[in-house]
């Protein structure tokens, strides 16, 4: 599995948004739905985000900006504990 990104990698402003990665393997559909099918690509991220979703990702892509490191680290850092609570409380479930 790579990490595909909807917007390429090179819009900073999405490069790191949850909402614009998608785990696909590798080379198949990574590079069928980015290189010969794009509008496939396009009607699942419809279907995933809903339209509106889709359009304000869409608004985000094409909005230039400077990454913001620091802000960068403490979202994902937030991510990671709260995966790391779900996780806890999968496994608790299970006993």
């Amino acid at each position: 599995m790579t990490n595909s990104h909807y917007f390429g990698r090179g819009m900073h402003s999405v490069r790191f948004d949850p909402d614009n990665c998608d785990p696909l393997c590798w080379p198949g559909c990574h590079h069928y739905w980015e290189k010969e099918d794009r509008e496939a690509y396009r009607a699942y991220m419809v279907r995933k985000l809903g339209q509106n979703g889709f359009d304000a990702l869409n608004l985000r892509a094409h909005t230039p900006r400077k990454p913001d490191e620091k802000l960068t680290v403490i979202y994902y850092s937030g991510l990671v504990k709260q995966l790391q609570k779900e996780v806890k409380l999968h496994a608790s479930s299970k006993k």
